[in-house]
């Protein structure tokens, strides 16, 4: 065994298995989520806020499901709230993305770097997952549309 081997705890077994031991010093956890006291980077808000933009952005799909034509007929007949669900479903995530980045550059530029390099990387990863599903659901509203407009 190296004194390399030994500073680092690392024995031949170890090295021969593959076995990685872990740094004393654990990584450290990313703490945006964890905010309370806080608007943009409550958990707990980002459950509600998401909560609703669910079933704010599902409940056509819903109510189609539920009552089909008369929807339709309704929808035509006054197209106003309609359009108004769209740019409000449209805009609502993107809208919260940004105003959520303009509070957590502010925060996580007062972090060490090690810190700070955790949080982005968390924070991209959410923010990442976020997007797919807000495409994915428009995905789904398109083709739901060009099938209605086959259906004609």
């Amino acid at each position: 065994m190296s004194n390399d081997q030994l500073h680092q705890g690392t024995s031949n077994a170890d090295l021969e298995t593959g076995k990685i031991l872990e740094s004393t010093t654990p990584e450290p956890e990313p703490q945006w989520y964890k905010q309370s006291g806080r608007f943009f980077g409550n958990q707990t808000i980002n459950y509600w806020a998401s909560a609703i933009y669910i079933a704010l952005v599902t409940a056509p799909f819903v109510l189609f499901l539920l009552y089909q034509q008369d929807f339709l007929d309704k929808v035509k007949s006054n197209p106003v709230p309609a359009s108004i669900w769209a740019v409000v479903a449209t805009l609502a995530y993107p809208s919260w993305a940004w105003l959520e980045m303009q509070a957590f550059e502010p925060w996580v530029r007062k972090l060490p770097e090690k810190q700070r390099a955790v949080e982005r990387a968390f924070y991209k990863t959410n923010n990442d997952l976020a997007k797919n599903f807000w495409s994915a659901l428009f995905g789904i509203y398109a083709t739901a549309g060009i099938l209605l407009v086959l259906r004609r």
